[in-house]
């Protein structure tokens, strides 16, 4: 079998087989011989210039019409190619624009929701600076008095639990004095912030540059590749389960659940105010004395009011909300006032330490050994221990007073007066004004005495009142 190139040989030979040319001149014979590789060269040489001249003749003539119909579908290739990246730019848009509604609405939701917590949070800050103003709360630490000085740590430690009225008056220590009300301006915090609208910048084509074939070549390579750029971006966003859109509708699924739990919540932090009243209440109800009165006669309801406004941040379009705010607001104004009426309120011991020598009623007279009334209670210390007043109030005698020997009297006002017996020395005067735990003097055994001590008793509405049931009541206030 011939290879290819045998065949091939042999169809050359065929079809330019060696030809002799004759040419007689002049009665002389001569010839040329033509081989078949140059009638073979010569025929493709011929092919080869015949075809460019038709190429060029054809060019020459038709030479505006190819360029023409070239430009045109260009023009069209560009057309096409503006009008789908339009299209596609236009969704892009519509998506953003959605990603935007969808954060704006998960901001306002979010504001919504910080604006409720800070508002429980604000009602809940005010309630413990009202109790903080007890000495109720904060760290654990030694009690200290108004002074400065650490109370025994048999007071430091008050168990919880009721209030034991059985308790012999002998374990009556020295309750630690506190200020009255402190409200500390309350914070507020930052509102929460989210991410800002996405901007997109619009995609432009440039015009069809009129240079040469190599620049028209540079755009269409650029159009492709921001074509589909753009392309792939908005597929990819155009998913239904796009991870931006499914988690901020799920994140504001999840805030609208929050939100509508803010009335349970903020009637959560009434009740535990509530509580809280009711609880010193019923440590005010301890003392003997009717709270409703106390209360009526230490905050009027009719006197005059205001201060600085301090928003609580509520929502106002969340009617519920706002229900549950007004009832919590008004559970912390009853705080307020127990709180205010508390303060007023002799609730600790004169002294710090020592024991008590003699409790109030009955007992048998230490001269005679006759049955007598002791308007008071009487507590044993060394000789010249600190005694204190036991609340905000006016000296209206500072003195010698027969049996009490060395005396002092405070007005606290409202009906409320404290007297101090048997002081060795005096450190007060008359219509000086004490904060609670000042010093009024030291102890002694001045007057109708039988040793060191202070008698002191507690007074309201001109009648003598048990002070256990004060101190005690202090104690219970003080529990957690």
């Amino acid at each position: 079998m011939k290879s290819l190139q045998e065949r091939t040989w042999g169809y050359v030979n065929v079809t330019f087989p060696v030809r002799q040319v004759y040419i007689r001149s002049h009665g002389r014979v001569q010839f040329f011989t033509f081989s078949t590789l140059m009638q073979a060269v010569c025929a493709g040489a011929s092919v080869l210039v015949l075809g460019w001249v038709a190429f060029t003749s054809v060019n020459v003539i038709f030479k505006d019409r190819i360029i023409a119909a070239k430009e045109n579908h260009f023009e069209q290739m560009q057309t096409s190619y503006e009008n789908r990246i339009a299209q596609l730019q236009l969704s892009y848009d519509e998506l953003n624009g959605a990603l935007v509604v969808a954060e704006d609405r998960f901001k306002a939701a979010a504001d919504t929701l910080d604006a409720k917590q800070r508002t429980i949070a604000q009602l809940l800050e005010h309630k413990d600076n009202l109790r903080a103003s007890l000495g109720i709360g904060g760290p654990k630490q030694t009690a200290m008095n108004a002074n400065g000085l650490p109370a025994p740590t048999t007071q430091a430690s008050i168990g919880g639990g009721a209030l034991d009225l059985s308790a012999p008056e002998s374990s009556l220590a020295f309750a630690p004095p506190y200020a009255g009300p402190r409200i500390a301006p309350v914070s507020t915090a930052p509102a929460l912030r989210t991410s800002g609208p996405v901007s997109i910048a619009p995609v432009k084509v440039a015009p069809a540059p009129a240079a040469s074939q190599p620049e028209r070549a540079t755009f269409l390579k650029g159009a492709v590749q921001r074509f589909g750029a753009l392309f792939s971006r908005v597929r990819l966003s155009r998913n239904l389960d796009n991870p931006s859109l499914r988690q901020i509708e799920k994140d504001h699924a999840r805030l609208t659940e929050l939100e509508a739990d803010g009335p349970a919540l903020l009637a959560v932090a009434s009740k535990n105010i509530a509580d809280e009243t009711v609880r010193l209440t019923k440590a005010l109800r301890t003392t003997g004395l009717n709270p409703k009165v106390v209360m009526e006669r230490i905050v009027p309801k009719n006197g005059g009011t205001g201060g600085p406004f301090i928003p609580l941040g509520a929502a106002s379009g969340d009617p519920a909300f706002n229900t549950s705010l007004t009832a919590a607001m008004a559970s912390l104004q009853q705080l307020s006032d127990m709180v205010t009426t508390l303060s007023a309120i002799p609730l600790a011991a004169p002294l710090e330490g020592g024991e008590v020598s003699s409790g109030y009623g009955a007992r048998h007279d230490p001269f005679n050994e006759s049955l007598a009334f002791h308007a008071g209670i009487d507590f044993s210390a060394p000789r010249n221990t600190d005694v204190f007043v036991t609340a905000l109030g006016v000296v209206i005698f500072a003195g010698r007073n027969g049996a009490y020997g060395n005396s002092v009297e405070v007005d606290h006002g409202f009906g409320i007066r404290t007297r101090y017996g048997h002081l060795a020395r005096i450190t007060v005067r008359r219509g000086q004004r004490l904060e609670r735990g000042s010093v009024i003097g030291k102890l002694g055994s001045t007057g109708r005495s039988s040793g060191p001590h202070v008698h002191y008793e507690l007074w309201y509405d001109q009648a003598a009142r048990n002070p256990a049931n004060f101190i005690k009541a202090g104690r219970y206030v003080l529990q957690e």
